[in-house]
Parts: C-alpha cells; structure tokens; sequence
C-alpha cells in the first residue's frame, strides 16, 4: 500500500531533478556568457554540476557553491524551488499512512 506512492514520489522527484538540469545545460548553450557562477568562477555548467546544481536546489539545501547569475536562470531556479518544494508536501502526504485519505463510495 505504501510502495505504489513512496515510488512515485521518488520517481517525480528524480524526474523533477533531471529536467532542470538539462534545462540548465540547454540555456548555457544558448548564452553567450555563463549563466552560473562555480566556487567563485565564471564558467559553464558541467552536466554533473547541473544535476548537482538541480539536486540542490530541489532539496532546498543550496549550499552556495554554484550560484545563477542571469535573471533568467534566478527565474528556473526559483520555479524550481516552490515546485520541488509542492512536490514534498504533496508528496509526504500522500505518502503518510497516518492521514485520512477520503475514500471512493462504494
């Protein structure tokens, strides 16, 4: 009963994750100048630091060492956020045995 939610949790989570950081890597083709400022440095975001970068700020963690510089890519990041952050409430409710979940009549 349990297995069928938690795994599409994980499953959105992951997908979540995967889909910012190719949005990532595809607007730094696009640009002229690096969109993310790495450990202090102006340069291009590595596929890794793009899936480190999404996982990050999914997680809210944002531990400062890859930072978005364009007012676009703030934008993503912060869309990326409040989504990643539905994505857990939304998420951990429906995944916790405890709350009363309205059933279908019978």
């Amino acid at each position: 009963e349990l297995l069928v939610p938690a795994f599409a949790f994980l499953t959105f989570y992951s997908m979540l994750v995967i889909v910012f950081a190719c949005v990532y890597r595809i607007a730094g083709r696009f640009s002229s100048e690096p969109q993310f400022l790495i450990l202090g440095r102006m340069t291009e975001l590595s596929s890794p630091n793009a899936l480190y970068s999404s996982l990050i700020t999914v997680s809210t963690v944002g531990y400062g060492k890859i930072v978005p510089t364009s007012n676009g890519i703030k934008m993503l990041v912060s869309v990326q956020t409040v989504v990643g952050v539905l994505l857990l409430l939304f998420g951990f409710l429906r995944i916790d045995p405890l709350y009363p979940w309205p059933h279908a009549a019978d």
